[in-house]
This record gives C-alpha cells, sequence and structure tokens, in this order.
C-alpha cells in the first residue's frame, strides 16, 4: 500500500492538531484578557499583541525553506517541544511572582517563532497522507479539528480563568505541546532524501520564497491573488476578533470573561460549520463561487454595525456581535478551505513549502499594523460601531477583488 495514502498518518497528523490546538486556544483567550487586565489599556495590549505577530512575517522565508529540505515529521515534533519548553519557562516567572509585560512579549514572540515554522510542515504534509482525491475532505476535517479547539477553548477558558487564574492555563498549555510531540513521533511521511545537507540562510531563503512568488506571478496568477486577499482581509478583520472584541465586550458591555468566552466560542462555530459543510458537500464549493461566500463578510459587519447605532442594549449589542461574527468566521472557514485547497493541487509538491510559506508572510505582514492602528483607535475613544461600519466596506472591497481575480484567470 502506498505511503502517501496510509489513513494512520493523517490520524496522527490530526490528533496532534487536536491536542496542542486545543492547549492553545484556552491560553490565547486567557491570556489576551489577562494581557488587558494587567496593562488597563488597548492601546498597550494591541502593541503586545502586533509585537507578537512579527515573527510571523520575519520567519516566513526560512520557515518555508526548512520545510522543503527537511523532515516534517523532525519539524513538527521539534517545534511542540520548543513551544512546550517556552510556556514551562513562563509558568516560572508566573509562579514565582515576576511576570511583566515585557516578559509576555518574550514569550509570545517565541511562540510565534515555533508557530511560522511548524504550521508550513503541518500543511505539506497533508498531501502526504492523503490521496489527491481526498484532499478537500482532508482539509476540510484539519480546519474543523482546528476549529473545534477554537470553539471549546474560550468557552471552557471562561469559566476555567475566573475558578484558577492565568497561571495554571498555562501548564495546561505546557502539557499540550509535549502531548502533540509524543503523538507526532508516530509519523511516518515520505520524504525527499538529499544527498548534500542544506544550509538554511534567511537571505537565500528570502531568494527562494521570491523564485516561489515570481512562479505564481508566471503560472498561477490567481493564486497569487488570493494571497494578496488573504493580506486585506487580515488587516481589518483579526484586529476586530483580536483587539476590538475583548475590548467590546469587556469594558464597553460590562460582561464578564465567561460571557466573553461563550461569545467567542459562537462565533468559531461559524468556522466549525463551514468545515462541516465542505467535507459534507464538497463538490458543492469551488474557486468559481469563492467571492459569494466572501461576499457574507461585509453583510455581517454592517449588520453589527447597524446595531450598535440604533439599539443601545448591552444584551442585543452582544447577540448582534455574536451573530454577525458567526457568519463571518462561517465565510473564512469556507473560503480558506477552498482557497487552500486549490493551491495544493495547483502548486507542484517541490514548490508547497515556499508557497506556503509565502502565503503566511504576505497574509500575516498585515496583522501587526491592523491590530497597532485598532489598539490606538480604540485608544483615541471612537466607537466600536464605527470600526464595525470600515470593516464592512474594506470586506466589501476584497469580495469584488477576489471575484474580478477569478474573471481574469
Amino acid at each position: 500500500m502506498s505511503i502517501r495514502g496510509n489513513k494512520a498518518n493523517f490520524v496522527i497528523i490530526a490528533a496532534g492538531q487536536m491536542i496542542s490546538l486545543f492547549g492553545s486556544a484556552i491560553q490565547r483567550f486567557c491570556m489576551s484578557l489577562y494581557v488587558l487586565e494587567l496593562t488597563g489599556s488597548p492601546g498597550i495590549f494591541a502593541t503586545i499583541l502586533s509585537i507578537s505577530m512579527l515573527p510571523y512575517v520575519l520567519l516566513a522565508p526560512v520557515a518555508g525553506n526548512i520545510t522543503d529540505s527537511f523532515s516534517k515529521k523532525k519539524i513538527m515534533v521539534c517545534t511542540d517541544i520548543f513551544s512546550g519548553i517556552v510556556i514551562s519557562c513562563y509558568a516560572v516567572f508566573l509562579f514565582s511572582g515576576h511576570d511583566r509585560p515585557a516578559v509576555i512579549a518574550v514569550t509570545m514572540i517565541l511562540l510565534s517563532s515555533a508557530s511560522t515554522v511548524y504550521s508550513p510542515a503541518v500543511t505539506a504534509s497533508i498531501p502526504l497522507s492523503v490521496s489527491a482525491k481526498q484532499l478537500y475532505r482532508a482539509n476540510g476535517i484539519v480546519q474543523q479539528i482546528g476549529s473545534a479547539a477554537n470553539f471549546a477553548g474560550p468557552v471552557i477558558a471562561g469559566m476555567l480563568y475566573g475558578f484558577l487564574g492565568i497561571r495554571w492555563i498555562v501548564v495546561l498549555n505546557a502539557i499540550s505541546f509535549f502531548a502533540s510531540a509524543l503523538m507526532e513521533g508516530f509519523l511516518h511521511l515520505p520524504e525527499k532524501k538529499s544527498g548534500s545537507k542544506n544550509k538554511i540562510s534567511f537571505l537565500n531563503s528570502v531568494n527562494e520564497m521570491y523564485q516561489g512568488f515570481l512562479y505564481l506571478k508566471k503560472c498561477q496568477t490567481i493564486v497569487l491573488r488570493i494571497i494578496f486577499s488573504y493580506g486585506l482581509s487580515n488587516l481589518f478583520i483579526v484586529p476586530v476578533f483580536s483587539v476590538a472584541a475583548p475590548h467590546f465586550v469587556k469594558n464597553v458591555l460590562g460582561f464578564s470573561s465567561e460571557v466573553y468566552g461563550s461569545v467567542e466560542g459562537i462565533t468559531v462555530l461559524g468556522m466549525i460549520t463551514g468545515g462541516v459543510l465542505i467535507g459534507v458537500f464538497p463538490k458543492s464549493f469551488s474557486m468559481a463561487v469563492i467571492h459569494r461566500v466572501l461576499y457574507l463578510m461585509p453583510v455581517s459587519f454592517l449588520f453589527m454595525c447597524l446595531t450598535g447605532f440604533v439599539s443601545q442594549s448591552p444584551l442585543m449589542n452582544l447577540c448582534a456581535f455574536g451573530a454577525g461574527g458567526f457568519v463571518v468566521m462561517l465565510s473564512l472557514g469556507l473560503s480558506n478551505v477552498i482557497s487552500l485547497t486549490y493551491m495544493q493541487q495547483a502548486v507542484p509538491g517541490s514548490m508547497i513549502g515556499k508557497t506556503s510559506a509565502f502565503s503566511t508572510a504576505a497574509a500575516t505582514a498585515t496583522i501587526p499594523p491592523g491590530q497597532f492602528l485598532f489598539g490606538q483607535i480604540l485608544e483615541s475613544g471612537i466607537s466600536v460601531p464605527v470600526l464595525f461600519l470600515f470593516v464592512s466596506a474594506a470586506s466589501l472591497g476584497t469580495a469584488y477583488f477576489v471575484k474580478q481575480a477569478i474573471k481574469k484567470n
């Protein structure tokens, strides 16, 4: 039997993802609340978040080179172990009472660095674990697992944070990383053997990623345009849920951590629903209809905006945010799987790592400035509904851009 079709490998990848992502989702939620409470400022909170995103941009070129040059299994195992060690060290600071914003920033930077190397390896491993006909379903399952962890994580974290605090959440996350590394140790993926060891150079990696960009520009322009649309979307959508959401629900509407966790869980449920839909009806979704899926986002943000302008009820605004966030995540879940599967099928295997790293860099390069900008806007006193109106217009423009890109292909 072909190793490529070995379902056991995919099960291990999926299980490892579930364990590590579940712990990360819980800590990410609690860390957001913890940093916001520690600093008391949405501006400082957003600055720390934006700084922690820089490794995704700076290390993406090297990550692609590493993925294409070395064992994907070893990359996943080593990065999970490294993340577990980093979290364990941070736990020491927490329990000793020496935690500071600077310590949090360094910890988040190190974890982001590991995640930057880890993600392309996972993406490149999926096509090695299933047949080409199963890619849609496999990508849908992987995204559904991540979404399920992100859904259950905040709901549980909202309760745990009030009872246990950030300390034991950090310990739980450390354990999850080590457990994930243990699971991934049983992987048996086909690896290309190279006669000579490759030297990892940042400049060489940037050049190779640039070659990947030139390849996409020449041979796969639709993939390049979709990647560009990722960057446009992340400039204003990610800050809504990472910066504006905790400030809006906790500080503006005045709800508890438990309520915020439930609302975030509802929004992530939208991405789970997207994974279910594309897994059950894979033939109903393709690049030809992706722009229609994206049109759901501007409608949802406009709904949240109008509710904020019309109603002064905290509960009404909370429900509107949860419902609108659900639809936004549904749209993202569907569009991400559609575009990722198209890229995996259109790009040669030898270029998957480089194009994945380029995609990661392009998509995340806009997140730090977006988070920083949103933090400063909120700090200046501009209302959240006004932000929703801006995001609605921007997401409408992105959907139209994708539609035109598909037409030209």
